[in-house]
């Protein structure tokens, strides 16, 4: 939260765009910010590919991100980014590396196995995505050549999204909060301790 609110005031104080932030994000070494118009900028490490601008050179100020317009969120996680845009669809870029691994993603590129979406949320390289129907849909492996996407089943009727490292909650317009993932030192709840 606190890295969060210190990239959010660089965003802004920074002499180059955005000039004003409508959304931020922050990753494992980069950030991302949307700003009124709807253009993504990203800035930090760029080793995977995570500031979508084409190259893997860092950046010390924001980058424009080419290609990506009617932005409305942006979620950032480990070497992965993502973008929602006002017509409910994700665009991912970034990830993937390691031994043997497919080439970084290194412009945003449509994640086309999702329904409509309002609203996205990554951790390390785990992300939930809330469609337009209240639905929550889980995605993986999102820095390779198919992400893993797939419905997470037993909830409905979902207001919000967030992920976490190792454990994902939901929360429904009836105020029920939904946990899943693993339980270590309570991360679930009082006497939860298992997946």
């Amino acid at each position: 939260m606190i890295l969060s609110l210190i990239f959010a005031a660089l965003a802004l104080c920074l002499p180059s765009p955005p000039a004003a932030a409508a959304g931020i994000a922050a990753g494992g070494a980069h950030a991302l910010a949307v700003d009124n118009d709807g253009r993504v900028f990203a800035w930090g490490y760029n080793g995977n590919g995570q500031l979508g601008d084409g190259s893997t050179q860092d950046a010390a100020t924001p980058v424009l991100v080419p290609g990506l317009d009617h932005i409305t969120a942006v979620a950032a996680g480990f070497t992965v980014s993502l973008a929602l845009n006002d017509g409910g669809e994700v665009f991912r870029w970034g990830g993937a590396g390691g031994q043997g691994a497919q080439p970084a993603r290194r412009r945003p590129e449509k994640i086309t196995a999702l329904p409509p979406i309002q609203a996205l949320d990554i951790s390390q390289d785990t992300a939930l995505f809330l469609d337009t129907d209240g639905r929550v849909w889980q995605g993986s492996r999102l820095g390779g050549e198919q992400p893993e996407i797939r419905a997470v089943t037993g909830i409905e009727d979902i207001a919000g999204v967030a992920a976490g490292r190792g454990a994902m909650f939901a929360y429904s317009y009836d105020c029920v909060v939904y946990g899943w993932g693993k339980g270590r030192s309570g991360l679930l709840g009082p006497g939860v301790t298992g997946a």
